[in-house]
């Protein structure tokens, strides 16, 4: 069984090899269409692109999903940091979420994502909240909306 970030979502994986089948199918079932759904099709379907368009100093800079530490929104604004530096996109939040692997990235807040790989160490010593620090010396803060699903996440 494959868990997300979220609470209560789950997903049964099954696969079934079968000697008479020509090609590769894949069915998902699900009880809606949500982002979720969408960027797994992307990714499956192989639509999602393996880069990210950053733009900095009037450059475009193609980001790698393993070079990208947080991802985050400053209103109106969304960035992506990675640890050479911040790069502005032209996405929104949930889209970027979506074209990422779910199983690396995980929503901290309403206006954060961070990568699982990217993480150093938790401060689990403030009142109600914990500090995530990530490589370069980044760090963002778990919301208490997101506390209870990061703890799961990380098996706290």
């Amino acid at each position: 069984m494959y868990r997300t970030g979220e609470e209560d979502a789950t997903m049964d994986v099954e696969v079934k090899i079968d000697a008479g089948q020509q090609e590769m199918r894949i069915v998902i079932y699900a009880p809606a269409l949500t982002d979720e759904v969408t960027g797994l099709v992307r990714r499956l379907g192989g639509e999602a692109p393996a880069f990210i368009a950053g733009y900095r100093d009037g450059l475009v800079s193609l980001l790698a999903h393993d070079d990208i530490v947080r991802v985050f929104t400053e209103t109106p604004r969304v960035n992506v940091q990675t640890v050479q530096g911040t790069y502005g996109v032209k996405n929104r939040l949930y889209e970027i979420e979506a074209m990422l692997d779910s199983r690396q990235f995980v929503r901290i807040s309403n206006t954060d994502l961070v990568n699982l790989k990217k993480i150093k160490h938790l401060d689990v010593s403030l009142s109600g909240t914990i500090r995530v620090s990530l490589e370069g010396g980044i760090e963002a803060f778990v919301s208490r909306r997101y506390m209870a699903g990061i703890k799961q996440r990380l098996g706290l």
